[in-house]
């Protein structure tokens, strides 16, 4: 059995020590890389959440945007079906007064004509 002398022992447990502090060094470099892609995964996440929702809310903004102008477009049709509605009935009571004043003008022509 070879026995050690002590320079050796202190110089074995000197590259034992340095091995094992080379392993912890490698741990915490595995575990600050582990915990870098977790944020990096976390902040890809939250941009993705919020690309989603600016995308829902673009689409909310493009629908409501569409439906106030359906809205419009149908208060001025309304408006313009209204005031043609208005002008014919306007036109047909000129015909009417019209009609009314020629049949009044020849009624007083024929009983002109009569008394004479």
């Amino acid at each position: 059995e070879v026995r050690k002398t002590k320079g050796e022992e202190q110089q074995s447990g000197g590259t034992a020590g340095a091995a094992l502090q080379e392993g912890n060094q490698e741990d915490e470099d595995v575990e600050k890389k582990l915990k870098a892609v977790a944020e990096a995964d976390a902040a890809a996440k939250r941009a993705a959440e919020a690309a989603e929702q600016k995308a829902r809310e673009e689409v909310m903004r493009k629908a409501r945007a569409e439906a106030d102008r359906r809205m419009k477009e149908d208060a001025l049709r309304k408006q313009r079906e209204e005031e043609a509605q208005q002008r014919r009935a306007r036109e047909e009571q000129e015909q009417a007064r019209k009609a009314a004043e020629r049949k009044a003008k020849e009624q007083a022509d024929r009983e002109r004509k009569l008394k004479e």
